[in-house]
């Protein structure tokens, strides 16, 4: 399939974990529909720039109260077993994408892993609970099977140095993250919201955002406006 075709495909597939937002106990939208950055990725790895990702639960958002987890917000999207303090996503999403990732003709697989408890947590209300053990679904997906099965292993195994790798950073970002070289003005923030940038090498790591930036607006207007919005210019 032309990649055109296979752009076409992306720009209007439903992906994400949410396909709407959902409320904490306080009324608040906690979360909504990841769908541009999952597509970004996707296409460019489809391009070939990027090797490889992961599609999962939005793990950003926890609830507001331990109450919550029991919550119809929160049952919408897992089932929390308060015998064994364990919360397992719902993964009803991954069936679909892993069958636009067989349009796309793209390398995938889906696995799970585990996120373990956290004793004395303190929630958004001000209580202090253990935060329940999680269990993730996920897709890895990559533009070839030795990427895949590079990713998937590192993913798996909980390697940060290795996925970064994978996931098409900058080798001296991937050695700042890992603190063996200084950060970029000591920050946590990463670089337009891709990875962590180095202090000695910030300007060199800036050129793979940009391609990764030119070749989302190069390939899909759509998915570009979507992600970086209309007003944006070049990097």
């Amino acid at each position: 399939m032309p990649l055109e075709e296979k752009v076409r495909i992306l720009e209007n597939a439903p992906l994400g974990f949410l396909d709407s937002e959902m409320s904490d106990s306080r009324g608040y939208t906690i979360a909504s529909n990841r769908s541009s950055n999952y597509r970004l990725e996707l296409l460019l790895i489809l391009s070939g720039v990027k090797p490889a990702t992961d599609i999962h639960s939005d793990l950003s958002y926890l609830p507001h109260s331990p109450s919550d987890w029991l919550s119809p917000s929160w049952q919408k999207i897992g089932n929390y077993n308060s015998d064994t303090n364990t919360f397992v996503y719902k993964d009803k999403w991954v069936h679909r994408t892993m069958e636009l990732l067989r349009k796309l003709e793209l390398p995938h697989e889906a696995v799970t892993y585990t996120i373990e408890q956290v004793e004395n947590f303190r929630y958004g209300d001000g209580n202090l609970s253990t935060l329940p053990k999680r269990i993730v679904p996920a897709v890895i997906v990559a533009k070839d099977v030795v990427w895949l099965n590079r990713a998937k292993q590192a993913f798996l195994s909980g390697d940060e140095e290795e996925t970064g790798r994978c996931y098409g950073y900058p080798e001296t970002a991937v050695q700042a993250y890992m603190g063996r070289i200084p950060r970029y003005r000591d920050s946590n923030e990463s670089i337009s919201g891709t990875f962590i940038a180095s202090e000695k090498h910030w300007e060199k790591e800036l050129e793979t955002v940009k391609l990764w930036h030119d070749t989302v607006k190069k390939l899909s207007q759509k998915i570009y406006d979507q992600t970086y919005g209309k007003s944006q210019k070049s990097v």
